[in-house]
């Protein structure tokens, strides 16, 4: 039997012979041994550091579901604040062991720590504090709310916490805040004699990953087909049009090649669409051979345009119940597509040409279908902070003889590079003829897709010992800060060389509501 098992025997044996049994009526911390003290004793016992049975609920990680007397005390802090509610308005937190939780406390109901569980309830705060750890997938941050009304006028609405040793540890979720404790909105606290450490906060996540290899650039336009051999027929066919769908359902198509007649070539038709305006004639059709006169090569299709860049996260952000939301970068445009190429004119064929006064030229090649835009990059997200304490608007917090030690702020995310686009399709060649005799001509390139947008890059996240609203709510005395360093703006591809906001490390910091 452990010191604690037979110290709780001792204190059941007494409790027993005063006529309370081993179970008596002790839920939530009530006095079984007599009348319970009166408040004002209990108030003078705990400005002595000592430690009353009746005068709130013990607690005791090591122990196996007590009933929160000082000889049967609950496992947990939770459970204690649970009978704290209906009872004495207090919990007594042993030193001996870590409390692995994350506490929600309403205003109005105090934990006092540092009393030795092992030896009578003895003070020692001075020496060893009661120890809250909370691993960040444990839950939520410890968290004051506000009075909820219950035994209105019974309390004084403000949760008290005295000796306590706070810590967030473990590596957080990219992106995510640590938070030492969240005081609500209209919530009020007092913290003394209390130590608070705060993890790192999480790195905020690239954009996609970088996009380097050629290989996954948007889809290529497709290749124009070639004209029809001379002598063929009465009318030779152009190159049948191509046409390439974009990711977007957007099409991009080569113009036909231009038809061999006897007397005359065709005109190629003009990709499509064709740019507006169209200064440099991108994509037109070229014109049919006659007599006299040649025919002419399909215009190139206009190459989509560069997609516009994403901006970069920028500001100090602001504060919610959730911690510190920063700005993530915002992801780049789509590139352009492609526009088509034009249909190379045919030409014409007859009895010099073929032998047969009825028989067609050869016919021209359709132009090329433009490659497809590539996509734009990504935005970065921003960094996590690392913040001791998050007082929200209307929260009154009062520190005295405090320490409060903060993580580095998480970086911000990297933007992701733009796709590149797709190359636009080769023209179409032109048929055969005999002895290199009334040429006909080639179908225009497609245009290359524009590559997207660079995606911008995440803020830096903040660390900060206070981040509060209501300056006029805070009352100060003697407290400490140790401040992690900032966390450093994402970088992008862009030209300019452009990056995310650097965070900021500052004792404390005023948001506005």
């Amino acid at each position: 039997m452990n010191q604690r098992t037979l110290m709780g025997a001792t204190v059941l044996l007494a409790l027993a012979s005063a006529g309370c049994g081993t179970a008596g009526r002790c839920d939530g911390g009530a006095w079984c041994g007599g009348a319970a003290p009166a408040e004002a004793d209990c108030i003078e016992a705990l400005a002595a550091h000592r430690a009353v049975d009746g005068c709130g609920v013990f607690a005791d990680s090591l122990a196996e579901g007590g009933n929160g007397t000082m000889a049967s005390p609950v496992d947990s802090l939770a459970r204690a604040i649970e009978l704290a509610r209906a009872g004495r308005r207090r919990v007594f937190a042993c030193n001996q062991a870590n409390f692995w939780e994350s506490v929600t406390l309403p205003s109005g109901i105090d934990i006092h720590g540092g009393f030795d569980c092992d030896d009578g309830w003895r003070y020692e705060g001075d020496a060893l504090r009661t120890r809250i750890w909370n691993a960040h997938d444990v839950g939520d941050p410890h968290t004051i709310v506000p009075n909820e009304g219950e035994r209105q006028g019974l309390d004084d609405g403000v949760t008290t916490l005295t000796d306590m040793n706070f810590q967030l540890f473990g590596s957080m979720p990219p992106g995510q805040t640590a938070i030492g404790m969240r005081v609500a909105s209209n919530a009020v606290v007092e913290l003394v004699r209390s130590h608070i450490i705060v993890a790192e906060g999480g790195a905020g996540l690239p954009g996609d990953g970088f996009r380097t290899d050629a290989r996954e650039r948007a889809r290529d336009g497709a290749d124009g087909n070639p004209g029809g051999d001379a002598c063929s027929a009465d009318t030779v066919p152009g190159g049948a049009p191509v046409t390439t769908v974009c990711e977007d359902g957007s099409e991009s198509t080569g113009g036909k090649g231009g038809d061999g007649r006897a007397d005359r070539g065709e005109a190629g038709s003009d990709g499509t669409p064709l740019p507006e305006p169209n200064p440099r004639s991108a994509g037109l059709g070229g014109a049919g051979g006659r007599e006299g006169s040649a025919c002419e090569r399909g215009k190139d299709g206009q190459s989509g345009e560069i997609g516009a860049d994403g901006r970069s996260g920028r500001g100090p952000g602001r504060i919610s119940r959730a911690g510190w939301v920063g700005e993530s970068g915002t992801d780049g445009k789509q590139g352009g597509n492609g526009r088509g190429g034009g249909g190379g004119g045919g030409s014409f064929g007859g009895s010099a040409a073929c032998g047969a006064s009825l028989r067609g030229g050869a016919s021209g090649g359709s132009g090329g279908a433009g490659g497809c835009g590539g996509q734009g990059g990504r935005g970065g997200a921003y960094g996590g902070a690392s913040i001791g304490i998050l007082a929200l608007d209307g929260a009154r917090v009062t520190l005295r003889q405090v320490a409060i030690e903060t993580g580095d702020g998480g970086d911000g995310g990297d933007g992701d590079y733009g796709q590149d686009g797709g190359v636009g399709g080769r023209w179409g060649g032109i048929g055969q003829h005999p002895g290199d005799y009334r040429r006909a001509c080639d179908g225009g390139s497609g245009g290359w897709g524009g590559r997207g947008g660079n995606g911008g890059a995440g803020t830096g996240a903040p660390s900060i010992g206070i981040a509060y609203v209501d300056e006029e709510q805070l009352t100060l005395e003697d407290v400490a800060f140790l401040i992690g360093a900032p966390g450093k703006g994402g970088l992008t591809y862009k030209p300019d060389d452009d990056k995310g906001d650097d965070g900021f490390a500052v004792e404390m910091y005023r948001f506005s509501p």
